[in-house]
């Protein structure tokens, strides 16, 4: 009987580190491989629909922009707070 995602992700988090890891990089390369396969025509196609969303979600005020300059300095104040903690052990 096949077993659910479930059962298999708890019996390989079960399993020591190393082994673990090269099952997650297999996992990967299977989606990498995926992704490779993909028609370029048809990846055009999904991101231009994607931007399109986005555009009328901003168009009509649905989501709230945020300056660049916002974004990076609230990335590099989370930064500094996580090597604060990694620096003191906490």
């Amino acid at each position: 009987m096949a077993r659910t995602p479930e059962e298999l992700l708890a019996e390989a988090l079960d399993l020591p580190a190393d082994a673990r890891a090269r099952i997650a990089e297999s996992l990967i390369s299977s989606l990498d491989e995926a992704a490779d396969e993909t028609d370029p025509a048809t990846l055009e196609r999904e991101w231009l629909a994607e931007v399109s969303r986005r555009a009328a979600e901003i168009d009509r005020g649905a989501v709230r922009t945020i300056p660049a300059a916002e974004v990076f300095r609230a990335a590099h104040e989370e930064l500094r707070i996580i090597r604060s903690r990694r620096v003191s052990g906490g």
